[in-house]
């Protein structure tokens, strides 16, 4: 089991398609099913008590059994259908985002996003999973400054 709640073990399931693969062990334990769409932005969250007969009859290769749709009535959904915010990289347009992973090293990347998407808040999510170094933030000292200073320019 993944965790421990006040001494109940508990195993989690995580999907991003329409159904979770539920090991044997977890059999007679609670399952925390967690179900999430990036293009939708939304999730679903519930508990349910795995028994047999709320599970599919047949195995993946990993001796892994569906929920079936009696289980499915089973689950307490604390969580359905939620929406959260949507991922950065789904709703930049295709072209863009190609551009900017082909600039070439981290600081060009960077200076692409920057180029590409003016007067849009960008976290430091993205600045980090462009950079693809442990202290991306270096990248704002003042060379780096220097090599992305062009875009200040009107």
């Amino acid at each position: 089991m993944d965790l421990s709640v006040d001494g109940v073990e508990v195993d989690i399931r995580n999907t991003v398609g329409l159904n979770w693969s539920i090991p044997k062990e977890t059999l007679g334990h609670l399952a925390l099913l967690v179900r999430e769409s990036e293009t939708t932005a939304k999730c679903y969250v519930g508990i349910v008590v795995v028994m047999d007969a709320y599970l599919n009859p047949g195995e993946n290769r990993d001796t892994k059994r569906g929920l079936s749709k009696a289980g499915s009535a089973n689950v307490w959904w604390m969580l359905a259908d939620h929406p959260y915010p949507p991922n950065f990289w789904e709703i930049l347009p295709l072209r863009d985002r190609n551009s900017i992973l082909a600039a070439g090293g981290g600081t060009a990347r960077i200076a692409a996003l920057f180029e590409k998407l003016q007067r849009m808040p960008i976290s430091r999510m993205q600045v980090q999973a462009l950079a693809q170094q442990h202290d991306y933030m270096k990248l704002f000292d003042g060379t780096a400054a220097q090599e992305i200073s062009w875009l200040k320019r009107e």
